[in-house]
């Protein structure tokens, strides 16, 4: 997870969103075993998101919430209310998933 996480400070945008969604996908696939590095995933993403804003975080809003640690509630929070649709979809869906 350390490696994902490294590549989200990477300098090619496709491979910040892709390490993303590689994030995301761990903690779908294995929601028990990976709780261990969700608060730390969680506050990388938050900070790719913050430092990043003109990548397409449709994977990054769906990642957070599949962490379900407490630091991706506002972060998606305020990502709803954007006027992407897209986006505003991903942010609601990972919402709904942080209260699984």
């Amino acid at each position: 997870m350390e490696s994902l996480i490294a590549l989200l400070r990477d300098e090619s945008s496709t491979v910040r969103q892709e390490a993303a969604n590689a994030l995301g996908a761990v903690f779908w696939r294995d929601r028990s075993a990976s709780r261990r590095g969700a608060h730390h995933a969680a506050k990388a993403l938050a900070q790719y998101l913050d430092e990043h804003p003109d990548d397409c975080h449709y994977f990054t809003l769906t990642a957070l919430g599949a962490t379900g640690d407490r630091v991706a509630k506002p972060v998606l929070e305020t990502a709803a209310q954007v006027p992407e649709e897209r986006l505003r979809k991903a942010a609601e869906r990972g919402l709904a998933n942080l209260s699984r």
